[in-house]
C-alpha cells in the first residue's frame, strides 16, 4: 500500500512539473505577406507571436510592412528575404533585442518612434530608417548599409547606445544627439561616411564622437 501510494505521489509531481514548466525558446517566422501587426498569432509559423526569448524570422519574400503593436523582447531579429521589401515598424513601442540580430539587404527597420534597445548587436546591410525616438542599443551599419535620418524638421534622434558606421550616416533633417552619462557613442570607421544634406546638426553632450 505505501509503495502503490508513493508511486501515486512520485507520479503526481512529475505531471506537475510538466504543467508548470515554461515553454522553451523557438524559431518563429513571419508568413503574411501582406503585412500586418506583430501581435497576430495567424501572422506567424507556428501560429503565435515571438516574445522573451524567441527568434523573429522575417524573410517571406515580398514588399510589405510588420508593424509592432506590442514591446517584444527577443532572442534574436533576423529581417530580410531575398526579393521585395522586408519593412519592420516600431510604431512608437520598444524592441529589445539580446543577442546578435541581423537586416539584410532587402530588409528595412523603420524606428519610428519608441526604442531600439538590448545588448544585442544589431547589424544593418540594408536600412535602418530613423523617423522618431532614440536608440539606447548596439548597432553596427555594415559597409553596404544606411542609417538614415528623416524626421520632422526641427526634430531630434537621441542615441544612449553604441552605433558604429562602415556604411553611410544620412542625417536629412533634425539633430542628432549624443547623450552625455549614458555613452552614447558614435563611431566612423574608416570607409564610413556621415552625409549631412541640409542644415542640420550632430551635437555632442560630452560622450565620444570619433
Amino acid at each position: 500500500m505505501k509503495t502503490a501510494l508513493c508511486r501515486l505521489l512520485l507520479a503526481m509531481a512529475g505531471a506537475a512539473a510538466v504543467i508548470i514548466s515554461p515553454a522553451g525558446a523557438a524559431t518563429i517566422s513571419w508568413t503574411n505577406t501582406s503585412g500586418g501587426n506583430w501581435s497576430a498569432p495567424a501572422n506567424w509559423s507556428p501560429n503565435h507571436a515571438p516574445g522573451s526569448g524567441d527568434d523573429a524570422v522575417i524573410t517571406a519574400n515580398g514588399s510589405y510592412t510588420v508593424t509592432l503593436d506590442t514591446s517584444p523582447t527577443l532572442d534574436s531579429l533576423t529581417l530580410g528575404g531575398s526579393s521585395g521589401q522586408q519593412t519592420l515598424s516600431t510604431a512608437g513601442n520598444t524592441l529589445t533585442l539580446t543577442n546578435a540580430s541581423g537586416v539584410s539587404h532587402n530588409g528595412v527597420l523603420a524606428l519610428s518612434g519608441g526604442t531600439l534597445a538590448g545588448s544585442g548587436l544589431l547589424t544593418v546591410n540594408g536600412q535602418l530608417y530613423w523617423t522618431a525616438g532614440e536608440i539606447d542599443g548596439v548597432c553596427s551599419v555594415a559597409t553596404n548599409g544606411v542609417l538614415v535620418l528623416a524626421g520632422a524638421s526641427g526634430g531630434t534622434y537621441d542615441i544612449y547606445g553604441t552605433v558604429t558606421n562602415a556604411g553611410t550616416v544620412a542625417l536629412e533633417s533634425g539633430t542628432l544627439r549624443l547623450v552625455n552619462g549614458i555613452s552614447g557613442v558614435l563611431v566612423n570607421l574608416p570607409g564610413g561616411v556621415v552625409e549631412l544634406t541640409t542644415d542640420v546638426s550632430i551635437i555632442n553632450y560630452g560622450s565620444r564622437c570619433s
